[in-house]
């Protein structure tokens, strides 16, 4: 299981066989007029990037549930 944290997605967890080091993300369509994700009202980016979290000795992180943690990092 994967648990995102920080960016739009925070907190959303999902099960997932693979752990890769990077995690793109489409970016919702309906986030274009939502004032929410795009106060602007600007052309909204395709993708959110999430990073795996490693620990001090370079090792995927996973909190005591197994849960493995992405962290949020931009758009692209």
């Amino acid at each position: 299981m994967i648990e995102y944290e920080g960016g739009p997605l925070d907190g959303a967890r999902r099960v997932q066989a693979n752990v890769p080091a990077v995690q793109v993300e489409p970016v919702p369509a309906s986030w274009a007029d939502d004032p929410l994700f795009n106060p602007e009202r600007a052309e909204l980016k395709r993708h959110m990037i999430y990073v795996l979290a490693l620990n001090s000795h370079g090792q995927a992180e996973a909190d005591h549930a197994g849960r493995y943690r992405y962290r949020f990092r931009g758009y692209v």
